[in-house]
């Protein structure tokens, strides 16, 4: 039995209930067709030929619903459309490109970090949307096709001791050992590492 400590799967299945027949926070049209994308990815259908066969894991499908649920806020908020397939490419690219710029801010007032996650999420959504758009003798032009999926290098994040001391006490057992021991693991790795390269350094010049 696969383990889920983060209880993801509860989580989405208490969303998937509470929201069955609407999302309120979004327009009646758009809840529709997000719930629609959002049961085809829990089955495993209509996804990209080149995405992996099968249904989207827990964890996935709640990130899915997260960043679809809000995009389509800030559109409505923004364009003032209650039907998402009424936008444009240009509102699109101006919104994304807003939030790179800083223009669109967070909720704190900062800037979004991880813009091509958003970028990403939404070009699935849409790619989605023009394959069963396609199916029902649709066409639906592709408002992605000029947006930006890079991304800057993140900071780096650690810890320091009493942090990792705090995240060990609220570990499992099993979690408790990888604290520990994964720093000791990754030194001899490297270590390891090193004395391959002066070996390997050392036969050239032989």
């Amino acid at each position: 039995m696969k383990r889920d400590p983060y209880k993801h799967e509860e989580q989405w299945l208490r969303w998937k209930n509470k929201n069955r027949d609407r999302i309120l926070e979004i327009s009646k049209k758009n809840s529709n067709l997000v719930l629609d994308y959002l049961k085809d990815m829990e089955m495993g259908i209509n996804t990209s030929a080149v995405s992996k066969k099968g249904s989207r894991s827990f964890i996935r499908l709640n990130t899915l619903r997260n960043r679809i649920v809000f995009l389509i806020k800030k559109f409505e908020k923004k364009y003032k459309v209650t039907d998402i397939s009424k936008l444009t490419e240009k509102q699109v690219c101006n919104f994304f490109a807003g939030m790179r710029s800083g223009e669109i801010k967070r909720e704190d007032g900062k800037n979004y970090k991880s813009v091509r996650d958003y970028v990403k999420i939404f070009k699935a959504f849409w790619h989605w949307y023009q394959k069963v758009s396609r199916k029902k003798g649709e066409e639906i032009e592709d408002l992605t096709f000029y947006l930006d999926t890079s991304g800057t290098k993140p900071e780096w994040v650690y810890l320091d001791e009493k942090q990792v001391r705090q995240l060990c006490e609220n570990a499992s057992y099993e979690y408790k050992i990888l604290i520990w021991f994964f720093p000791l693991l990754l030194k001899q790795q490297t270590q390891i590492n090193q004395e391959q390269k002066e070996s390997q350094y050392l036969l050239v010049f032989q």
